[in-house]
């Protein structure tokens, strides 16, 4: 197997300039923010940084925002700061944490299965991960015999997942238990500093009084929320955002908002809705996705890190927060990577090298040179004078033209062997080719990468805190 490929590192603005930015805001942060802060046991007096996912086993390039947020806050610590990183969980999401993938070598061929995770009871479409019980892994499945994981880091980082669930089963739900899994295996890996990054549940922001006087806002004027809403959404570059819904004659307004309850779907909030709901259930509201990052990088933190598609849409966030609250966020900044598993012995055959192998296979059948007969060649290239001759003076060819062709036959008999090996390794290219979606594949949960290409993703991030 060949080494494994950390293909990119990409972190903006330079790393250097962080800590810069995350104190320029904190000197002008919202007045809300430290009784926000106080109510969640979020730092107040010094440096917050965050990042955040859905909670799940993210890949390697989800990776690079924990390793980045934690190598910027022990670089603050160590200029004599005090700030701490914190991991938002995204449970209000409908992520199904259950299927994990992983792939598969039988010796021959790449190929990849998914373990589906147990869950204790039947868990419909659209709940979310805060409101699915705990997953059971049971032993992971029988692969020895036809399917095993592609190497030894897959099989040790399926192992690691198992004792991980296993350890935090008793969690009030999926989501807390990802995410306590998800921050023991990173630690696991050693990629924090002096201190631990905490989790903090995106859930948990209905509690606050900042997430409350916002619903009371939108109560007061849903049409006002959701036309800046509408609007600042235009200004997010390429990303995916759908315009909230508005029934003008009926004054009805959807809001950025769901509406949760245990083991069942998530559902939107109208604004009749909203007015509805009994003030003691408010804690049953969770943002949607531009509401959420803007609130935590309001209230809850100095500096945020996005991966490439978060920075695009959260310029909706601040536009609406700015536009509707005249609330200002902390600066955002980006971090991702792409790193494969190390499951190709060899470089990744084009479509090209397909092309050209099959070529060569159809070629040899033909030209003799291509397999180095020389003797059957000159024979071919005599006939093919003779041939041409006859045809040039207009006298019959049949026979010459039958000599060639057995020829050709003879030269393919003696030439079995060399000839089946091409067509062996034309089939092989176009195998292998197949399977370049697996080989080049980011995606795969980061515990099933080795400890070694970990460390090395790690200090790859580091350094960019320390370079010019």
């Amino acid at each position: 197997m060949k080494e494994s490929l950390i293909q990119s590192v990409s972190l903006s603005p330079a790393p250097k300039q962080w800590p810069a930015l995350a104190m320029e805001f904190a000197r002008n942060r919202p007045a809300a923010a430290a009784e926000f802060r106080k109510s969640l046991d979020i730092l107040a007096d010094g440096l917050v940084i965050m990042s955040g996912h859905q909670a799940e086993f993210w890949h390697a390039g989800i990776l690079a925002k924990w390793i980045a947020m934690a190598a910027a806050a022990e670089t603050i610590r160590a200029s004599g700061t005090t700030a701490e990183s914190i991991w938002l969980v995204v449970d209000q999401d409908d992520n199904d944490p259950a299927p994990l993938r992983y792939p598969t070598h039988n010796g021959r061929t790449l190929g990849e299965e998914t373990w589906k995770l147990s869950s204790p009871s039947l868990v419909a479409p659209g709940v979310p991960t805060g409101s699915r019980p705990p997953l059971e892994p049971k032993t992971p499945p029988a692969w020895k015999d036809a399917n095993p994981p592609a190497d030894a880091a897959v099989f040790a980082g399926i192992e690691r997942i198992t004792q991980a669930l296993n350890g935090f089963k008793t969690t009030r739900n999926a989501a807390e238990q990802l995410g306590l899994s998800a921050a023991a295996i990173c630690r696991y890996f050693e990629l924090e500093g002096s201190k631990n990054t905490e989790l903090l549940m995106a859930t948990d922001l209905a509690r606050t009084a900042a997430f409350k006087s916002i619903i009371e806002k939108m109560i007061a004027d849903p049409a006002a929320c959701v036309e800046h809403y509408n609007k600042a959404i235009t200004q997010a570059d390429q990303a995916d955002l759908r315009p909230l819904q508005i029934n003008t004659d009926r004054k009805r307004y959807e809001l950025p908002l769901w509406l949760l309850s245990p083991n069942e779907p998530r559902k939107r909030v109208f604004n009749d809705d909203l007015t509805a709901l009994p003030k003691d259930q408010w804690e049953r509201l969770a943002p949607r996705a531009i509401l959420m990052t803007g609130i935590v990088r309001a209230y809850a933190c100095d500096l945020f890190i996005h991966g490439a598609g978060g920075s695009r849409y959260d310029a909706a966030a601040e536009a609406w927060f700015a536009s509707w609250l005249s609330v200002t966020l902390c600066p955002k900044v980006s971090a991702t990577a792409t790193v494969y598993l190390p499951l190709a012995d060899k470089p990744v055959p084009t479509p090209g090298d397909v092309n050209r192998a099959w070529w060569k296979v159809h070629r040899a059948k033909h030209d003799p040179t291509v397999i180095g007969d020389h003797a059957a060649a000159q024979a071919k290239r005599e006939l093919l004078e003779v041939l041409a001759g006859e045809k040039a003076a207009g006298t019959p060819q049949r026979e010459h033209y039958l000599q060639m062709h057995q020829l050709l036959t003879t030269y393919r008999e003696s030439n079995k062997p060399m000839l089946d090996r091409l067509v062996e390794e034309a089939e092989s290219t176009s195998r292998r080719a197949s399977e370049a979606g697996i080989a080049t594949d980011r995606t795969w949960p980061f515990a099933l990468h080795s400890p070694e290409v970990i460390h090395k993703l790690r200090d790859q991030i580091r350094a960019t805190f320390k370079s010019q």
